[in-house]
């Protein structure tokens, strides 16, 4: 059998004399074929590349001629001899020129295989470029088989072909780059071979949106007409479509039309491309038992702990292990386990053989290879992996269960003809696959609180965190037979995954397969796979309960897993059953499950989508373990939507064809409501790099100057990592075709743009002058929605390296003819700290507009942290108009408890203990760092009710708070019985000390005054009333107390508050005339004698000083909304964030509540608050101090969130009526603020893929 299979190829005896070999090569008798008889020699010309490998080379990865090589993939090269002068400047870059280019890197040498090289690079390789791998020295293998084996300077090992960068559009447009098999590799001169039971790979130059991959747009056609039972999943820059029955032989046709577009709207050009597929079971003998050989391949050896396991022959790390690892989650060796490596009871299914079936040279036109397939639906595992953030502060994920790999599509197996010629026994492998990523699950537990609900919790959680798709894998490695009869199959590959959904992560595997071809052979029993009998469940959905628990009582007191602790249920136990009340109508929702599902088996009879009484036009996918439904169009605001989950013959299935278990038949959740009341113009909320707003002052290239409206100092120069996204958000959704990315400049003279451009990214010159325009594009998080909460500009190349740029967002002047234009039509307000139109005394048309944004920045070298935009969610405000409108629903994560007071007494509210609730909206850009070590100083006043630090102050993890971005703060508006309050008070209590009040409480008349004082004592009581009115007109009250000695004449103070001419300012000048105010005052308390109720004189007072002398009708007083900006650190230069840590654990008491936190985020901030739009009361610009902390979680849909409270009391001063001092303070433990990440799955997020 070993000789059959291997017929043909450039390999000797299998399984002779010697056996495999750890170095690849072999001892036993061998024959070579022509095609590679003398190998090829080493060529200095890196225009081509070998298609026999040099002599001197055993193996390499990428395998030479690679194309598609992930960004950060490992780089090996295993020679066929020793070459003792190699070192760690032996190799380097070229490109196809021969130019020598970047990453730098450094060689290392394997200690215990000192033939293999690997090559470490500082940085992802460059995208979309041909490298080269060069010798840089005489490297001296010596003569072999009459071959040199050595190679000289300049001399090219290999190359291969990097991947576009998916996060920005291609510089050649949205165009199909392959499609295999059947692909001809122009720098090899080589085609591959298509058989029946390989699925359809197409290659993009940039991410597709799914939604966009339909059976009219894709098709493929043979012989006997349009295939439709086939499995496609669409995910970026790749379809995959793979037959649900192998595919007969004869000629396809694979065709795409226009109708598919990218993630940056590009549409595919129509297009086809022609296959012949070699039939399964056509070729020479016309029986499938002799043209393919079903037989099982074994990855063994496995282990639970990567130190028992021996290394790899091809890189030198350990075999059967995946390395995963990024800065943001830390990094974990992963071996693959077998069931006799794991003990725990509730990891069933665990195994380490998967079918194959592989194609015997009889196949008819398979030439020099042989191909082969493991069959979709089947898996293996690795140990649980232990995330840390920062690589150092533990989360509850420590560790997960057992990580586990499906194989999402039939795998590609090619073994191949010998490229490397003096390796006699073992012949070339590749592979390609696909596959969905998640964890196993604990056994679920039905009580809250015990130890096997926490661990069933956290095993959800993390299938959350890891769940996803990875399409288009590609591996390479040697085929080496062994003594058994058997052939092992060692690879070695790379790719990416994503974290958080904008971060990424860089996974490397070893695998070993041991392929059984002595199947009935006694002496080496087959092993057996067990059959998938255990049905998909669902496990946890966005949107989640989860996201509206903070805030709640019973969070808070969870303990110390809080957000981690709870399913679904456990969440709408504290947040309640109608929690999930706000879910944005541009998302789209999704369903997590515990294992993969046919994507043909996903559609709108399994899963659908209803509203308001009638099905909902949607699409629906999977991606990783979950199902994505996005709908056609937005939702409707304030309405109650039903996911329902077929229970009958049309169910979801996975692929062992298992029908979905149901927990419950439907999930319900609500959209925020959309409250059409006095809008408010948008405005930019969120900025990355730089500030929202419109600059004034500046002096470039040193200063950037300071927001429109701002009375702070300038600031200094933003910089920018050039390979990090350009991001803006707005506090309302805009309509898409406003934003238009600019031909031209849009500032700083230069080219003019078109005149319906909106958005510019500009080079810029030191003076600040228009270069011209960086060739970029424009990426929605709503795709191609009308209405859109953001932008992103993508430049098609990374951007240079110490130059300058400005990104420009239309307001008026500069070259700007057209502007941003929100969803309710107004132009967007570029200068929200001069006025931001959520008040009646800020209009929304005086609001709207303002000065260009023009924001410039320097970019700096490329960066690992993770940057994200973290929403603030739930929020209460989603009109966006910065003020809690009738209708709205309040959320308790984001809210603020605020008491008010003014002269000392306390102000009355409606809400919770006589305080007044406003509430946070906007988003924050973070920036998450590496681990750092102690951070006690940074956080010495994050302290508890003793004084205590409430945060542990090692192993922390910095969390830079960048100034682009405003959080936006509800205003608050006090109506008749609050201002009552405020001026009622302060004459009570000059009542009172006046002695004005008699026995029964009510206020003597003057006629009764006059009775019983003299007239000197009625003059003071006369000229006292008087000064009181002044000084309340005037404002002379400070701290809580009337000082009656200082009040001033009020006659010029009033009359300027009058309208000039009025009918009201002749009558208060004929008042001044005639009368002194106190005359006035006592003419109210009457000189009939009569006493009048105390209550019914305050009443007038406020009647005559708020809506007499102010105007201000019903006698509302508006602080319309409070901006707070986190402004960078003082200092000259480079701009630096404030920044706060995530720690290990916070314990103390706030507020009399116990709290227990692990991670937990830790910060000692200052905030800048300004109110622009203030109606009656006056907030000047002022900074608070605020010190927070809370939990750090990954919920059970996979999504970062960062929960915080306040650990002191604040306050910010103002002055309401322009007179009266007043104080809104928020007392310990009275903020809460969550911080939510992009969902893992659905939601609305900017392509990165």
């Amino acid at each position: 059998m070993c000789v059959a299979l291997l017929l043909g190829l450039s390999v000797a005896g299998c399984g002779g004399s010697g056996g495999g070999s750890d170095d690849g090569g072999g001892s036993g008798s061998s024959s070579t074929s022509p095609s590679t008889a003398g190998g090829a020699t080493a060529r200095s010309d890196a225009e081509t590349l070998h298609s026999v490998m040099p002599r001197g080379l055993a193996f390499t990865y990428p395998y030479n001629g690679q194309t598609d090589v992930a960004l950060n993939s490992q780089l090996v090269v295993k020679f066929a001899s020793d070459l003792p002068d190699a070192s760690r400047d032996s190799l380097e870059l070229r490109d196809a020129a021969g130019n020598r280019i970047g990453p730098a890197l450094t060689v290392v040498r394997d200690d215990n295989q000192p033939r293999i090289l690997r090559i470490e690079t500082q940085g992802p390789l460059k995208p979309d470029t041909q490298y080269r791998v060069v010798a840089t020295k005489r490297l001296d293998g010596g003569w072999q088989d009459g071959g040199y084996t050595g190679f000289n300077p300049g001399n090219v090992l290999y190359g291969f072909t990097t991947r576009p960068d998916g996060s920005r559009p291609a510089a050649g447009g949205f165009k199909v780059q392959e499609v295999t098999p059947g692909e001809y590799n122009a720098q090899l001169e080589t085609t591959s071979v298509f058989v029946g039971f390989n699925p359809i790979r197409v290659v993009l130059s940039e991410p597709v949106d799914p939604a966009t991959v339909t059976a009219e747009s894709f098709t493929v056609r043979g012989p006997s007409g349009a295939i439709t039972r086939a499995n496609v999943t669409a995910l970026g820059r790749y379809i995959v479509f793979d037959p649900v029955d192998d595919l007969t032989g004869g000629n396809y046709e694979i065709r795409w039309t226009s109708d598919i577009r990218s993630v940056f709207g590009n549409a595919l050009a129509r297009g086809s491309v022609n296959r012949r597929v070699r039939a399964v079971g056509g070729g020479i003998l016309d029986n499938p038992a002799y043209n393919t050989l079903d037989t099982n391949l074994v990855i063994s050896p496995t282990a639970a702990d990567p130190a028992n396991l021996p290394d790899n022959v091809l890189n030198g790390r350990p075999v059967n292990a995946v390395s995963l690892g990024s800065q943001l989650v830390g990094r974990n060796l992963l071996p693959v386990v077998s069931a006799n490596d794991v003990t725990d009871p509730d990891y069933r299914g665990i195994q380490n053989v998967l079918r194959a079936t592989i194609a015997l040279p009889t196949l008819d036109g398979l030439d020099s290879s042989i191909p082969g397939t493991i069959r979709a639906g089947q898996s293996f595992k690795t140990t649980g992996l232990r995330l840390a953030l920062g690589g150092e502060v533990p989360t509850p994920i420590d560790p997960s269960g057992p990580i586990d790999v499906n194989f999402i599509s039939d795998v590609n197996v090619s073994i191949m003809g010998n490229e490397f010629p003096n390796i006699e026994t073992p012949i070339a492998v590749r592979l390609r696959f696909d596959v969905a990523l998640g964890s196993l699950l604990k056994a679920a537990a039905s009580q809250p609180g015990t130890t096997a609900f926490q661990e069933y919790a956290r095993s959800v959680l993390a299938n959350g965190v890891i769940n996803q798709t990875v399409l288009n894998v590609q591996a390479a490695g040697l085929a080496i037979p062994q003594l058994d009869g058997d052939i092992d199959i060692a690879t070695v590959g790379s790719f990416p995954i994503t974290v958080n959904r904008t971060d990424e992560a860089n996974v490397d595997f070893e695998l070993t397969l041991a392929l059984k071809l002595l199947t009935n052979n006694p002496l080496f029993p087959r092993d057996q796979v067990v059959p998938d009998e255990v049905p998909p469940r669902l496990i946890a959905r966005s949107p989640s309960a989860c996201l509206y628990a903070f805030g709640n009582a019973g969070f808070a007191t969870a303990g110390p897993l809080a957000a981690t602790s709870f399913d679904e249920n456990g969440c709408v136990g504290i947040a309640g059953a109608s929690a999930i009340n706000s879910f944005p109508v541009a998302d789209s929702p999704a369903l997590l499950l515990d294992s993969p599902v046919q994507p043909r088996s996903v559609n709108a009879e399994s899963v659908a989508l209803y509203g308001e009484g009638r099905q909902i036009a949607a699409n629906y996918r999977t991606e990783g373990f979950s199902i994505v439904i996005d709908p056609v169009e937005p939702l409707e605001p304030a309405t109650e939507y039903e996911i329902r989950l077929n229970d009958g013959t049309d169910r979801v299935r996975d692929f062992a064809d298992n029908a979905l278990t149901l927990d419950s038949g439907s999930i319900r959740f609500t959209t925020a409501p959309r409250v059409n009341t006095d809008p408010a113009p948008a405005y930019v909320a969120t900025l990355t790099p730089g500030v929202p707003c419109a600059l004034t002052g500046g002096n470039a290239p040193g200063t950037s100057g300071r927001c429109v409206g701002d009375n702070g100092s300038e600031l200094g120069v933003f910089v920018f990592p050039a390979n990090k996204a350009i991001e803006a958000g707005f506090s309302k959704p805009v309509r898409r075709d406003s934003v238009v990315l600019a031909d031209g400049c849009l500032a700083g003279a230069g080219p003019s743009a078109s005149s319906a451009a909106t958005v510019a990214l500009q080079r810029m010159s030191e003076a600040g002058q228009c270069l011209g325009v960086v060739d970029a594009a424009l990426a929605f998080a709503e795709g191609d929605a009308e209405l859109v909460n953001g932008f992103s500009v993508r430049p098609t190349q990374v951007l240079t390296l110490g130059s300058y740029y400005a990104l420009v967002i239309c307001g008026s002047g500069e070259n700007c003819r057209s502007t941003v234009v929100d969803a309710d039509g107004y132009a967007l307000n570029t200068d929200p700290l001069t006025g931001s139109g959520s008040s009646t005394a800020s209009a929304a048309e005086d609001a709207a507009g303002g000065p260009a944004i023009v924001m410039p920045f320097e970019a700096t070298t490329a960066s690992e942290d993770y940057y994200a935009t973290f929403a603030t969610l739930p929020a209460a405000d989603s009109n966006g108009n910065g003020q809690f409108d009738a209708g709205e629903i309040g959320q308790p994560g984001n809210r603020a408890q605020i008491l008010l007071t003014s002269l000392g007494i306390p102000i009355s509210a409606t809400q919770t203990e006589d305080r007044f609730d406003a509430y946070l909206s906007q988003g924050r850009p973070v920036i998450i760092g590496p681990a750092v070590g102690s951070c006690t100083d940074a956080l010495a006043n994050v302290v508890d009710d003793n004084r205590a630090s409430l945060a542990s102050a090692s192993n922390c993890v910095p969390v830079a708070l960048p100034p682009g971005g405003f959080t936006d703060l509800t205003g608050l508006r006090l109506g008749t019985p609050q201002l009552l309050s405020i001026v009622g008070n302060a004459i009570e209590q000059l009542i009172d000390e006046l002695g004005l009040v008699d026995d029964q409480g009510r206020v003597q008349s003057m006629a009764q005054l006059q009775a019983t004082r003299t007239p000197a004592e009625m003059e003071d009581i006369v000229d006292r009333l008087s000064a009181a009115v002044a000084g309340v007109l005037e404002g002379d009250m400070a701290d809580g107390s009337l000082e009656l000695e200082s009040m001033f004449n009020p006659r010029g103070r009033l009359l300027d508050l009058l309208p000039n001419g009025s009918v009201l300012e002749q009558d208060f000048r004929d008042l001044f005339d005639n009368l002194d105010i106190g005359r006035s005052l006592a003419d109210l308390l009457g000189d009939t004698g009569d006493a009048i109720e105390d209550s019914t004189l305050v009443r007038e007072i406020v009647d005559l000083v708020l809506e007499d002398v102010f105007g201000i009708p019903n006698a509302e007083l508006q602080t319309g909304r409070i901006l707070l900006r986190y402004a960078p650190l003082p200092g000259t230069g480079r701009i630096r964030a404030q920044t706060g840590y995530i720690v290990e654990r916070c314990q103390g008491t706030i507020d009399g509540e116990r709290y227990d936190y692990a991670p937990c985020f830790a910060a000692a901030l200052q905030l800048t608050a300004n109110a622009p739009d203030g109606q009656g009361v006056a907030l000047e610009q002022q900074t608070i101090d605020l010190n927070v902390f809370g939990p750090v979680s990954f919920q059970q849909n996979g999504r970062l969130v960062i929960s915080v409270i306040n650990a002191n009391a604040f306050e910010l001063a103002a002055t309401a009526l322009n007179l009266l001092p007043a104080k809104a303070r928020v007392d310990t433990g009275r903020l809460n603020f969550q911080l939510a990440g992009p969902s893992i799955h659905g939601g609305s997020v900017f392509p990165t893929r």
